[in-house]
C-alpha cells in the first residue's frame, strides 16, 4: 500500500518537475484572487508545454494532487520543492530520493536548517527559504506548513516543519479531513429543494433572491426548530456544494485554520453555528475576509437577533429572521417528513396534528423518525395515535 502511493508520488513529480518552470513575480496567494475553476497554475500559464498536463494525467490514468495544490494556493516552484521535501521526510524517513536534496538522504526530522542549505546556494536564496518556510513564513501563515509550539528567536536546527494533516492528505491523493475537525465539524450533503424550505414567503424569496455565487454573509436567527438549517441547506443546493457545518461553541483558534483550509479544498459553504460563540474566536473582520475568499455565502446561524458583533460594513450581508413555524407551516412539515412513508400510513391527518401540536420543525421531525422506528419491527402501519402520543411526551 505505502509503495505504491510512493511510487504515485514519485512518478507524479517526475511529470510535473519537468513540465512547470518558476516565475519571478511572488505568488498569488487566496485572499489575493482565487481563479476560476480549471485555471492553470499561475506561474504555468506562460508555458505551452502546461497545456499538456491534462493530457499526460488521462494518459497515465491518474489525477495530479500536486498541480491541484499549486492552483489552489498559486505556488511557485520553490513552494513546491520545500512542501515535497517535507512530505517525503514525513512518509519514508528512509528515502533515498532526495529531490534537489545534496545533503544526503531525507531523515524524519528535517529541520528547518536542513531545507535551508539544500535548497538555497546563497545568503539571498536562504533568506527568501526563511520567509517561506520559517515559523512566521508565508507557507505556515495559510496553513500548509506547522510547527509545534516554535520559540522566539530558535535555531533553524531546532526547528521541524511539517505539514498541515488536510495539504498532506491532497498532495498523497487521499481524501482525508484534517483530524483536528473531529468532533467540531461535519460535511452535511443534504440537498433541499427551495419548496422544502417551510418558511414563511419573504423567507423563500429572500433565499431564492440571494446569490450563491459571490461572497454573501447570511445571518439566520430564530429559535431551534425554526428551520434556519434548512435555510442553509437550501443555498447549499442553490450552489451544488455541500456544507460544512461548524459547532461554533468547540471552534478554538487552533482549529480555526483548519475549518478555512477544509472548506477553500473540498469547496464546501461554511456554516458556523452557534454564530456569536464562532465570532467570539475568530472575530468578525476573519469571518468577513473567509467570506471574500471562498466565493460563496457563508451562513451565520444563531438564536437571537441580539448580542451580535458589528460586522464589517465591506461584507454584503443578508438577514432572515425566522419564527417558529405556524400551524400551516407545521402541517407542512408533517407533509414533508411523513412523504417517504406514505404506503405505511393509517388515516393520518396532517391537519389535525399541526393544529393539535405546536410544536417546532425539529421535534416533527424526531416524533416522525421514532414512530417508523416503532413500527419498522413488524412493519406496522404508523398511525395518528402514535404520532399523537409520541408529541405529548
Amino acid at each position: 500500500m505505502f509503495e505504491s502511493h510512493l511510487d504515485h508520488l514519485q512518478a507524479e513529480l517526475a511529470r510535473v518537475l519537468q513540465l512547470l518552470r518558476r516565475r519571478e513575480e511572488p505568488p498569488l496567494w487566496p485572499e489575493q484572487e482565487r481563479g476560476a475553476e480549471g485555471d492553470a497554475v499561475a506561474w504555468l500559464a506562460e508555458d505551452d508545454e502546461a497545456n499538456r498536463i491534462d493530457a499526460l494525467a488521462a494518459d497515465a490514468e491518474i489525477d495530479l494532487p500536486l498541480v491541484r495544490l499549486a492552483s489552489l494556493y498559486a505556488l511557485d516552484r520553490l513552494d513546491m520543492d520545500l512542501l515535497l521535501s517535507v512530505l517525503l521526510a514525513d512518509i519514508e524517513p528512509r528515502a533515498s530520493v532526495t529531490w534537489r536534496l545534496r545533503g544526503g538522504p531525507l531523515d524524519d526530522r528535517i529541520t528547518l536548517d536542513a531545507l535551508t542549505r539544500a535548497h538555497g546556494n546563497t545568503f539571498a536564496a536562504r533568506l527568501e527559504i526563511h520567509h517561506r518556510a520559517g515559523p512566521s513564513g508565508d507557507l505556515v501563515a495559510h496553513g500548509l506548513l506547522r510547527y509545534r509550539d516554535p520559540e522566539p528567536g530558535a535555531s533553524p536546527s531546532t526547528l521541524f516543519p511539517r505539514l498541515a494533516p488536510k495539504i498532506k492528505a491532497l498532495m498523497l491523493g487521499w481524501p482525508e479531513a484534517d483530524p483536528a475537525l473531529a468532533g467540531v465539524a461535519r460535511v452535511s450533503a443534504a440537498m433541499l429543494r427551495p419548496d422544502q424550505l417551510v418558511a414563511s414567503p419573504d423567507i423563500d424569496a429572500l433565499v431564492a433572491e440571494t446569490p450563491v455565487d459571490r461572497p454573501t454573509m447570511c445571518v439566520v436567527t430564530g429559535p431551534q426548530g425554526s428551520g434556519r438549517r434548512r435555510v442553509a441547506e437550501v443555498l447549499a443546493t442553490r450552489a451544488g456544494r455541500s456544507l460544512l457545518l461548524v459547532d461554533g461553541d468547540k471552534l478554538t483558534p487552533d482549529v480555526a485554520s483548519a475549518v478555512f483550509q477544509e472548506c477553500w479544498i473540498e469547496g464546501h459553504l461554511l456554516c458556523l453555528k452557534p454564530a456569536i460563540a464562532a465570532l467570539g474566536v475568530l472575530g468578525a473582520e476573519t469571518v468577513a475576509r473567509w467570506c471574500a475568499q471562498l466565493s460563496g455565502p457563508l451562513i451565520l446561524i444563531d438564536s437571537s437577533p441580539r448580542g451580535w458583533p458589528p460586522l464589517p460594513a465591506s461584507a454584503p450581508t443578508r438577514h432572515f429572521a425566522l419564527d417558529a413555524p405556524t400551524e400551516a407551516g407545521r402541517q407542512r412539515l408533517w407533509d414533508l417528513y411523513l412523504a417517504p412513508f406514505a404506503d405505511r400510513l393509517d388515516d393520518v391527518d396532517t391537519a389535525a396534528l399541526a393544529k393539535r401540536h405546536a410544536v417546532t420543525g425539529a421535534v416533527i421531525a424526531a416524533a416522525v423518525e421514532q414512530a417508523v422506528a416503532l413500527s419498522d419491527p413488524d412493519a406496522s402501519p404508523i398511525t395518528q395515535q402514535a404520532l399523537d402520543e409520541i408529541c405529548r411526551r
